[in-house]
């Protein structure tokens, strides 16, 4: 079960404006009606992208491109899992409707923010994630189950068992944590490479969720802290 987060030394000097801020939720269920939500998320994502006529011209989809150039990753080739939920939707118009409650929820806000938010299954993660470059010797499973050894200095979060959650930092998640039916806890991950807190104890985006969670499963229990 995971227990913390962290980010690796360099990591953090490669990127000194990075935020990351989670979500831990106990009570997680497999029915909810976000739905009101989502669609308004949706709404301010499409309005986003029609006022810049693309999402690769969003500021901070700009910022996490030149970020993925930074350590050597194609932005166009791997896009950042934000970029990919927007692109989605200026081309069908939709996001995928067959995830997830929460899932949904948090691909919403990821879409209207145009920043990455992971979620991932507490119990499908041994002791730790760590945001780090990999070795060379830690294994990613997708979506076909098949395996296979991540090539070294790729960015991914990694656990105690070296087991790579992510391909590409957020480019795409693995198959052993993304939330299922029986999911009772996750972890709501949201990095930004912009400020995200305007004077108050937590981001409007943490508000937000944590209080849409707090509505719809009102046996639910939310934590919130920032990594780094």
């Amino acid at each position: 079960m995971l227990r913390f987060i962290r980010y690796s030394d360099d990591i953090k000097e490669i990127f000194p404006e990075l935020e990351v801020y989670c979500i831990c939720v106990h009570g997680v269920k497999k029915n909810a009606n976000f739905t009101t939500y989502i669609n308004e998320n949706i709404i301010a994502a499409k309005n986003n992208i029609n006022y810049y006529n693309k999402e690769s011209n969003i500021p901070s989809i700009i910022n996490w491109r030149s970020a993925y150039r930074r350590v050597k990753t194609d932005p166009t080739k791997f896009r950042n899992a934000a970029e990919s939920l927007l692109r989605k939707l200026r081309i069908s118009g939709s996001l995928s409707q067959d995830l997830h409650p929460l899932v949904m929820l948090c691909n919403s806000f990821s879409a209207k923010y145009a920043i990455p938010i992971a979620v991932l299954d507490v119990d499908q993660i041994n002791e730790y994630l760590e945001v780090r470059f990999a070795q060379g010797n830690e294994i990613y499973t997708d979506f076909s189950k098949s395996q296979f050894t991540l090539p070294k200095n790729e960015i991914s979060f990694f656990d105690k068992n070296n087991i790579a959650h992510a391909r590409k930092w957020s480019h795409k998640q693995n198959s052993i944590s993304v939330i299922k039916e029986h999911t009772k806890k996750a972890v709501i991950i949201i990095e930004s490479l912009t400020p995200l807190l305007n004077n108050n104890s937590s981001p409007s985006i943490i508000d937000d969720i944590s209080s849409i969670l707090s509505k719809e499963w009102p046996d639910s229990h939310s934590e919130f802290f920032r990594v780094v």
